[in-house]
């Protein structure tokens, strides 16, 4: 999708079709009242950042966008895409908690869905289980320790 922008209106392209949209939206609002060729609509603003992506609601369907100036959008091509990391050999904690439990040691093999270590936070005790089939690597984390969110705790072969 490309766009051009002047004052409050952007010329856009969607898949070969051209659109006209106007707004005055006032960043503080939730509320996004947008003219699409002429006929008001108006979405909601669910989320946005610095990096110009944002995430609008539209007749009960959510939008992610990223909105880029015209120098932004040159200097993106020549940007490498960030690669995934593959998040089923490793375990990381969701959330910021005690470790009560942890149920491998490095070398024994684990099931997709086996239970790896407990995580208590908030007074609620949570199962980590094995999103693959694998031997355990390493081992971040003991019983009794404190981790934050985000934080390694198991990694698979």
């Amino acid at each position: 999708m490309k766009g051009k922008e002047t004052n409050n209106r952007v010329d856009v392209e969607v898949d070969g079709t051209k659109l006209n949209v106007t707004s005055e939206w006032n960043l503080a609002s939730p509320l996004l009242p947008v003219t699409i060729d002429g006929t008001l609509r108006t979405m909601q603003c669910l989320s946005r950042d610095a990096a110009g992506n944002i995430s609008i609601q539209f007749l009960g369907t959510v939008y992610k966008l990223r909105i880029l100036t015209q120098l932004a959008a040159e200097l993106s091509k020549y940007m490498p895409e960030k690669a995934e990391e593959d998040t089923t050999s490793i375990l990381r904690s969701p959330m910021p908690g005690a470790v009560v439990a942890v149920s491998v040691k490095p070398g024994d093999m684990v099931s997709e869905g086996q239970e790896i270590c407990v995580i208590e936070a908030m007074k609620m005790q949570n199962s980590l289980v094995a999103a693959k089939t694998g031997k355990v690597k390493i081992v971040h984390c003991k019983a009794g320790e404190t981790v934050g969110e985000g934080d390694l705790l198991v990694e698979l072969e």
